[in-house]
């Protein structure tokens, strides 16, 4: 029983320290978001964006551009497109870059 109860509350503990990292767009796609010390990387099926800590971008499919976060989320604005992620966080907890002049 003990046992059973452990792997339970491990699953648990598990599945929520994977689910932090993850953000959705406005559209449902899903990116797992890392950092290192340049900024953040968000990782998708197919594509990779990197969000630079001077508010630059650029994606391996839709060229270059910049990102902005507020209260309500954050955007980035590539050559091709946008993509939103609305109620969401920047960051994974691993690094705390000063983002302050990212502001919308």
């Amino acid at each position: 029983m003990k046992n059973t109860l452990a792997s339970i509350l491990l699953f648990f503990v598990a599945n929520s320290v994977v689910a932090q990292g993850v953000r959705e767009t406005s559209d449902g796609q899903r990116y797992l978001m890392t950092s290192n010390a340049h900024g953040y990387v968000l990782t998708g099926p197919d594509e990779t964006i990197y969000l630079g800590r001077s508010c630059d971008a650029v994606s391996t499919t839709s060229g270059s551009g910049s990102w902005d976060w507020a209260n309500g989320g954050f955007c980035v604005s590539l050559e091709t497109r946008s993509i939103c992620f609305p109620r969401q966080d920047v960051g994974d907890g691993q690094h705390d870059h000063d983002i302050e002049e990212c502001r919308m």
